[in-house]
């Protein structure tokens, strides 16, 4: 519903309505080289990184500067906001990967445990836990209340580049550059191999779930969209016509339109 615009002559970030481009909120304090903006999937806040790299977090409705948090030892690379922007999660050059309580005015938590850069990064539904993988090639599980990771999973063969949790809070879904999606289960009785997914002839750069959790589409550098079935595995379609890759895909909420960036 919103996207954030930089005014050079005033040199801050407007939140503006996709709608109509109309101005939702100035936000506060915002004129620091803001960059890697990202919205909480809720629309309700709006998090970036400033010059200094210290992370600034907004109320979207409001434009009100909620926090700030700096003291990385490493410089911001990626970072998450949770569904209703209270959490965030971010990794730094250093691969160390952050744990953020908006709201709170504490030091960010740390997560130690992989050994290489994490690139992808998930909120269960509920929040209470993480899921993160990356260049170490497995995906991990972490406890967010106790800073402490409960699962790891193996198999991937080259770096991992997207996780994403399933709507349902039992399942997450990676992928990265060896083409394949891995279908991991994660509840807590859930000890089954991963689904294995093969198709793409290049790397899968993104995923997304439908809303009710059946579909996943994955993106992949093979210039193709494809959709499967997150129950059995099985593809549903195959989306082609992108003459480099499909870098980014988002379900519409309906579930029934799919947005892409190449």
């Amino acid at each position: 519903d919103f996207y954030a615009d930089a005014r050079k002559e005033q040199g801050d970030l407007v939140v503006r309505r996709v709608a109509d481009g109309s101005v939702q909120s100035v936000l506060e304090d915002s004129g620091h080289k803001m960059h890697m903006g990202t919205f909480s999937e809720d629309g309700t806040r709006y998090a970036a990184v400033d010059g200094d790299f210290r992370v600034r977090v907004w109320d979207v409705a409001s434009g009100r500067l909620v926090n700030r948090f700096g003291g990385f030892d490493g410089k911001v690379a990626y970072m998450w906001l949770s569904e209703d922007g209270r959490r965030m999660a971010l990794t730094t050059f250093d691969s160390m990967l952050h744990y953020i309580d908006v709201d709170r005015r504490q030091a960010p938590g740390v997560f130690r445990g992989h050994t290489n850069q994490v690139i992808g990064v998930a909120f269960s539904p509920d929040g209470k836990l993480l899921a993160s993988g990356g260049h170490d090639r497995t995906v991990r599980l972490w406890d967010v209340a106790a800073g402490r990771e409960v699962r790891t999973f193996s198999g991937h063969t080259e770096g991992i580049w997207r996780v994403v949790y399933n709507p349902n809070g039992k399942q997450v879904a990676s992928a990265g550059m060896d083409r394949t999606v891995r279908l991991w289960d994660v509840s807590s009785s859930g000890s089954r191999k991963p689904r294995v997914i093969e198709g793409h002839k290049a790397m899968v750069s993104d995923l997304d779930y439908t809303p009710d959790g059946k579909l996943l589409a994955s993106g992949g550098n093979d210039g193709t969209v494809r959709i499967w079935d997150t129950e059995t595995g099985e593809l549903q379609r195959v989306l082609e016509g992108w003459k480099c890759c499909a870098s980014s895909v988002a379900f519409h909420p309906d579930g029934r339109r799919l947005a892409t960036i190449t």
